[in-house]
């Protein structure tokens, strides 16, 4: 049986042991601390703010390209739809009003047609309001002038729109394309570590790290539960307790010869906690430029898109609004513009010059019609036809008509005479002796050359050029 003195020593042994367990298992609990800290916190942490971050950028980006594309769709159609207008309406009724101008240079005026202006040969086109005509073209071209520089303007402001944004675009796709390439899969493999996903990689360290320091806490703390225990049944049996068997003392003895070789294990066990948390530091030095570099990109580009949204965006907006309002402006704005009621709702400038070509066209189109196929006829008719049917009428009246009536008047009269004249005294007015009714003169006007020289050879180029023009 071991001597008490073996035994103290024993427990001294046993003590010196547990005690530099306890300061190794302290260390290494701290270390285990500092690794579990490293990797369920702060990496977590900086990759929950790196996701965030990055998906506050991706939502803005989507969000800003639907914008510029609204802008690009709405700028291009205010356009579109604005010259669509002037080539669809307004352009046509100027060529139509043209035409007809032309056409009526081409219809020549005879100068017998112009008693004043005789000697010169005129045509329908001298009776033209050229000036005013020729101030509403000019001001329909400064019009669609002004709004070609707006337009041009406007889409030339659309295009720097899209220029600064696919270069921010451009620095948002480097951004993402560096968290796919270097924090997505830190991501995953954090996710497959804390158990949020099952695991897919086979050489997850951080899994590793953590489940090795899990199993080397456990290990740790039974190996310190054991040489606590073994420390505390040597105390017992240093107190030379009589209830110790032989047996017991033999298993002391064993455990005490082993003491160095359990030291070893705790420093091999400390040893190996303190490489994971060399492990889990230098992962952390690896993986952190990548994921403050993607935080510094998504923070600078969020600055660029506050930036790009409050200032370029609402610019262009605000001249978006601009340009429509010039589209409105033109020679006739001046007509409605102290009302303010009518100006809402007047009309477009094109619609309202479109109106005016139209109505002009109608006007002189209508012009040379009239002139063609109406007022030479009724010219003819009134000069030529009228007056020789008056003349007939007149001659028909006086050498048929009342002549017939005065012969008749007068036989009468003398049957009369003949039947009663014996029985009226001489002293009695007879009837039908004096103021008889009877045509002396006759005073008429438009009918002396009614069938004169002239008139014939008038009437004959009258007649030639109604010929002529219906031909």
């Amino acid at each position: 049986m071991p001597s008490r003195i073996e035994i103290v020593a024993w427990k001294d042994d046993a003590q010196r042991t547990l005690e530099r367990a306890q300061v190794l298992s302290s260390r290494a609990n701290d270390n285990l601390q500092e690794s579990t800290r490293i990797l369920t916190k702060q990496l977590p942490s900086k990759l929950n703010e790196v996701t965030a971050q990055v998906g506050i950028a991706k939502k803005a980006h989507t969000q800003l390209l639907v914008q510029v594309n609204d802008i690009e769709r709405i700028a291009t159609k205010l356009t579109a739809s604005h010259q669509a207008l002037i080539d669809k309406e307004m352009k046509p009724a100027l060529l139509r009003l043209n035409k007809v101008l032309k056409e009526l240079e081409q219809v020549e005026v005879p100068e017998f047609l112009i008693p004043s202006e005789s000697g010169t040969t005129h045509h329908l086109s001298d009776f033209v309001s050229w000036s005013e005509l020729d101030q509403l073209r000019h001001n329909i071209q400064i019009y669609e002038e002004n709004c070609e520089k707006v337009s041009k303007f406007l889409l030339a402001q659309v295009s720097e729109i899209g220029d600064k944004f696919r270069s921010g675009s451009g620095k948002f796709t480097h951004t993402m394309k560096l968290y796919d390439s270097k924090v997505a899969e830190v991501k995953v493999l954090m996710n497959e570590a804390v158990g949020k996903s099952p695991p897919k990689n086979i050489s997850n360290i951080l899994l590793s790290l953590l489940k090795e320091n899990t199993s080397l806490e456990n290990e740790l703390a039974s190996v310190l539960k054991m040489l606590t225990n073994h420390f505390d049944q040597c105390t017992l049996a240093a107190q030379w307790n009589t209830a110790t068997d032989e047996e017991s003392l033999q298993v002391l003895q064993e455990d005490s010869m082993e003491l160095p070789s359990v030291l070893k294990e705790i420093e091999a066990i400390h040893d190996i906690i303190e490489n994971n948390l060399s492990r889990a530091n230098q992962f952390m030095e690896l993986k952190m430029p990548a994921l403050e570099q993607v935080l510094n990109q998504c923070e600078k580009w969020g600055h660029w898109y506050s930036k790009f949204t409050n200032e370029d965006i609402i610019s262009f907006l605000l001249l978006y609004l601009k340009c429509s309002e010039l589209y409105d402006q033109s020679s006739l704005s001046k007509d409605t513009e102290e009302d303010s009621a009518l100006a809402s709702r007047k009309k477009s400038p094109v619609i309202e010059y479109t109106e005016i070509l139209e109505q002009l066209h109608h006007h002189y189109e209508k012009f040379r019609s009239v002139y063609q196929k109406n007022y030479l006829t009724e010219l003819h008719h009134e000069q030529f036809v009228y007056p020789r049917q008056y003349l007939k009428q007149l001659d028909e009246y006086l050498n048929v008509e009342l002549l017939k009536l005065d012969r008749s008047e007068k036989e009468r009269r003398r049957n009369w005479l003949q039947k009663y004249g014996e029985y009226i005294p001489r002293q009695f007015f007879l009837p039908g002796e004096f103021n008889q009714p009877q045509v002396i003169q006759v005073l008429s006007e438009g009918l002396d050359d009614v069938d004169s020289e002239a008139t014939i050879e008038s009437e004959a180029k009258l007649l030639e050029l109604i010929k002529k023009l219906r031909a």
